[in-house]
Protein backbone atom coordinates (compact mmCIF):
# COMPACT_ATOMS: atom_id res chain seq x y z
CA UNK A 1 0.00 0.00 0.00
CA UNK A 2 1.64 3.75 -0.88
CA UNK A 3 2.43 5.33 2.20
CA UNK A 4 1.50 8.81 2.89
CA UNK A 5 3.30 11.82 2.79
CA UNK A 6 4.33 13.53 6.35
CA UNK A 7 1.34 15.84 7.82
CA UNK A 8 1.03 17.79 9.88
CA UNK A 9 -1.65 18.13 12.53
CA UNK A 10 -4.60 20.08 11.38
CA UNK A 11 -6.00 20.84 15.07
CA UNK A 12 -2.52 22.20 16.92
CA UNK A 13 -0.95 22.45 13.40
CA UNK A 14 2.40 22.07 15.57
CA UNK A 15 2.99 18.64 15.64
CA UNK A 16 3.21 15.62 13.07
CA UNK A 17 0.12 13.75 12.80
CA UNK A 18 -0.15 10.01 13.13
CA UNK A 19 -3.70 9.63 13.16
CA UNK A 20 -6.52 10.21 10.63
CA UNK A 21 -10.20 10.44 11.50
CA UNK A 22 -12.66 8.89 9.03
CA UNK A 23 -15.49 10.78 10.11
CA UNK A 24 -14.01 13.98 10.44
CA UNK A 25 -11.45 13.37 7.66
CA UNK A 26 -8.70 15.44 9.40
CA UNK A 27 -5.62 14.24 10.71
CA UNK A 28 -4.42 14.24 14.33
CA UNK A 29 -1.35 13.90 16.54
CA UNK A 30 -1.37 11.99 19.82
CA UNK A 31 -2.48 14.66 21.96
CA UNK A 32 -4.88 15.52 19.70
CA UNK A 33 -6.53 12.78 19.31
CA UNK A 34 -7.04 12.45 22.68
CA UNK A 35 -8.56 15.29 23.47
CA UNK A 36 -11.31 14.20 20.46
CA UNK A 37 -11.97 11.30 22.09
CA UNK A 38 -12.91 12.70 25.04
CA UNK A 39 -15.67 15.11 23.55
CA UNK A 40 -18.80 13.63 23.67
CA UNK A 41 -19.88 14.73 20.43
CA UNK A 42 -16.82 13.07 18.87
CA UNK A 43 -16.04 10.35 21.45
CA UNK A 44 -17.26 7.43 18.88
CA UNK A 45 -15.06 9.00 16.09
CA UNK A 46 -13.16 6.11 14.43
CA UNK A 47 -9.30 6.52 13.26
CA UNK A 48 -6.67 5.09 11.12
CA UNK A 49 -2.76 5.27 10.85
CA UNK A 50 -2.15 8.21 9.07
CA UNK A 51 0.36 5.88 7.28
CA UNK A 52 -2.58 3.90 6.18
CA UNK A 53 -4.52 6.67 4.29
CA UNK A 54 -4.08 7.07 0.23
CA UNK A 55 -3.65 9.68 -0.59
CA UNK A 56 -6.45 11.82 -2.77
CA UNK A 57 -4.52 12.14 -5.68
CA UNK A 58 -3.60 8.40 -5.28
CA UNK A 59 -6.88 7.75 -5.13
CA UNK A 60 -8.20 9.60 -7.84
CA UNK A 61 -6.13 7.99 -10.45
CA UNK A 62 -6.93 4.58 -9.25
CA UNK A 63 -10.37 5.61 -9.57
CA UNK A 64 -9.39 7.30 -13.05
CA UNK A 65 -7.69 3.75 -14.31
CA UNK A 66 -10.75 1.92 -13.01
CA UNK A 67 -12.96 3.58 -15.36
CA UNK A 68 -10.79 4.05 -18.25
CA UNK A 69 -10.61 -0.58 -17.60
CA UNK A 70 -14.28 -0.30 -17.33
CA UNK A 71 -14.69 1.83 -20.35
CA UNK A 72 -12.11 -0.22 -22.34
CA UNK A 73 -13.87 -3.38 -21.49
CA UNK A 74 -17.27 -2.48 -22.16
CA UNK A 75 -15.86 -1.40 -25.31
CA UNK A 76 -14.07 -4.31 -26.15
CA UNK A 77 -16.78 -6.05 -25.30
CA UNK A 78 -19.42 -4.11 -27.72
CA UNK A 79 -16.53 -4.35 -30.61
CA UNK A 80 -16.73 -8.46 -29.85
CA UNK A 81 -20.73 -8.31 -29.59
CA UNK A 82 -20.43 -6.56 -33.43
CA UNK A 83 -17.85 -8.58 -34.84
CA UNK A 84 -20.29 -11.46 -33.71
CA UNK A 85 -23.12 -9.57 -35.31
CA UNK A 86 -21.29 -8.98 -38.32
CA UNK A 87 -20.08 -12.48 -39.26
CA UNK A 88 -23.67 -13.89 -38.48
CA UNK A 89 -25.15 -11.23 -40.73
CA UNK A 90 -22.60 -12.33 -43.51
CA UNK A 91 -23.38 -16.07 -43.02
CA UNK A 92 -27.54 -15.26 -43.39
CA UNK A 93 -26.62 -12.85 -46.39
CA UNK A 94 -24.60 -16.25 -47.65
CA UNK A 95 -27.71 -18.11 -47.18
CA UNK A 96 -29.67 -15.62 -48.74
CA UNK A 97 -27.49 -15.20 -52.04
CA UNK A 98 -27.57 -19.30 -52.26
CA UNK A 99 -31.70 -18.90 -52.21
CA UNK A 100 -31.54 -15.96 -54.67
CA UNK A 101 -28.88 -18.06 -57.55
CA UNK A 102 -31.28 -21.28 -56.67
CA UNK A 103 -34.21 -19.20 -57.99
CA UNK A 104 -32.95 -17.73 -61.01
CA UNK A 105 -31.57 -20.87 -61.88
CA UNK A 106 -34.70 -22.91 -61.55
CA UNK A 107 -36.44 -20.05 -63.58
CA UNK A 108 -33.70 -20.02 -66.01
CA UNK A 109 -34.41 -23.40 -66.62
CA UNK A 110 -38.56 -23.47 -66.58
CA UNK A 111 -37.36 -20.39 -69.54
CA UNK A 112 -35.39 -22.62 -71.46
CA UNK A 113 -37.61 -25.06 -71.40
CA UNK A 114 -40.22 -22.73 -72.48
CA UNK A 115 -38.24 -21.30 -75.35
CA UNK A 116 -36.82 -24.78 -76.33
CA UNK A 117 -40.34 -25.73 -76.85
CA UNK A 118 -41.45 -22.75 -78.87
CA UNK A 119 -38.35 -23.20 -81.24
CA UNK A 120 -39.63 -27.02 -81.79
CA UNK A 121 -43.37 -25.72 -82.34
CA UNK A 122 -41.59 -23.17 -85.06
CA UNK A 123 -39.89 -25.82 -86.84
CA UNK A 124 -42.23 -28.65 -86.82
CA UNK A 125 -44.65 -25.90 -87.86
CA UNK A 126 -42.07 -24.99 -91.17
CA UNK A 127 -41.81 -28.46 -91.73
CA UNK A 128 -45.40 -29.20 -92.12
CA UNK A 129 -45.91 -26.33 -94.23
CA UNK A 130 -43.04 -26.90 -96.69
CA UNK A 131 -44.12 -30.21 -96.77
CA UNK A 132 -47.52 -29.38 -97.87
CA UNK A 133 -45.79 -27.06 -100.91
CA UNK A 134 -43.32 -29.73 -101.52
CA UNK A 135 -45.98 -32.51 -102.27
CA UNK A 136 -48.20 -29.71 -104.31
CA UNK A 137 -45.12 -29.41 -106.54
CA UNK A 138 -44.66 -33.16 -106.16
CA UNK A 139 -47.89 -33.54 -107.92
CA UNK A 140 -47.22 -30.91 -110.47
CA UNK A 141 -44.16 -32.86 -111.79
CA UNK A 142 -45.72 -36.44 -111.71
CA UNK A 143 -48.06 -34.36 -114.01
CA UNK A 144 -45.98 -32.51 -115.85
CA UNK A 145 -43.91 -36.00 -116.75
CA UNK A 146 -47.24 -37.86 -117.57
CA UNK A 147 -48.06 -35.39 -120.13
CA UNK A 148 -44.15 -35.49 -121.21
CA UNK A 149 -44.71 -39.18 -121.77
CA UNK A 150 -48.26 -39.05 -123.89
CA UNK A 151 -46.44 -35.91 -125.82
CA UNK A 152 -43.32 -38.36 -126.30
CA UNK A 153 -46.11 -40.88 -127.44
CA UNK A 154 -48.17 -38.86 -130.00
CA UNK A 155 -44.69 -37.76 -131.42
CA UNK A 156 -44.57 -41.49 -132.01
CA UNK A 157 -47.52 -41.69 -133.49
CA UNK A 158 -46.82 -38.16 -136.03
CA UNK A 159 -43.97 -40.48 -136.85
CA UNK A 160 -45.72 -43.48 -138.03
CA UNK A 161 -48.24 -41.35 -140.48
CA UNK A 162 -45.77 -41.63 -143.46
CA UNK A 163 -46.89 -45.35 -143.63
CA UNK A 164 -50.47 -44.30 -143.18
CA UNK A 165 -51.13 -42.04 -145.20
CA UNK A 166 -53.76 -43.96 -147.40
CA UNK A 167 -55.23 -44.58 -144.30
CA UNK A 168 -59.33 -43.99 -144.90
CA UNK A 169 -59.23 -43.28 -141.04
CA UNK A 170 -56.35 -41.08 -141.06
CA UNK A 171 -58.25 -37.93 -140.84
CA UNK A 172 -60.33 -39.26 -137.55
CA UNK A 173 -57.00 -40.01 -136.43
CA UNK A 174 -55.49 -36.70 -136.82
CA UNK A 175 -58.81 -35.70 -135.21
CA UNK A 176 -58.28 -37.68 -132.40
CA UNK A 177 -54.38 -36.67 -132.11
CA UNK A 178 -54.76 -32.92 -132.23
CA UNK A 179 -57.21 -33.33 -129.29
CA UNK A 180 -54.89 -35.00 -127.30
CA UNK A 181 -51.89 -32.65 -127.94
CA UNK A 182 -54.85 -29.91 -126.95
CA UNK A 183 -54.92 -31.43 -123.71
CA UNK A 184 -51.31 -31.49 -122.60
CA UNK A 185 -50.05 -29.19 -119.94
CA UNK A 186 -47.29 -27.20 -121.57
CA UNK A 187 -47.55 -24.09 -119.36
CA UNK A 188 -44.53 -22.86 -117.14
CA UNK A 189 -44.99 -23.04 -113.71
CA UNK A 190 -44.89 -18.95 -112.46
CA UNK A 191 -44.45 -20.12 -108.44
CA UNK A 192 -41.99 -22.21 -107.09
CA UNK A 193 -42.08 -24.14 -103.68
CA UNK A 194 -40.86 -21.18 -101.10
CA UNK A 195 -40.46 -21.02 -97.29
CA UNK A 196 -38.85 -18.49 -95.47
CA UNK A 197 -38.99 -17.21 -91.78
CA UNK A 198 -38.45 -13.65 -90.23
CA UNK A 199 -36.51 -13.36 -87.62
CA UNK A 200 -37.76 -11.37 -84.72
CA UNK A 201 -35.46 -8.77 -82.98
CA UNK A 202 -35.66 -9.61 -79.42
CA UNK A 203 -33.06 -8.17 -76.78
CA UNK A 204 -32.01 -8.98 -73.07
CA UNK A 205 -34.93 -7.24 -71.31
CA UNK A 206 -37.44 -9.95 -73.69
CA UNK A 207 -36.71 -12.28 -71.42
CA UNK A 208 -36.35 -10.04 -67.64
Amino acid sequence: MAQAASKTCEICVSTSASHYCLECEQYFCENCKTFHKRQKVTKNHQFQSSSEVIPEAYGSITQLKETITQDLRRKVHEATQNIQNIEEGLQEFDLKVEVVVKAITEEGTKVKAMVNKCIAQMIASGKDQSRTEKDKFTTILAETRKDLKAGSDLDKKLYELDKKLNDENLLQFLQKLTDSIGKLMTEPISVYPCVQYTAKSATENDIK
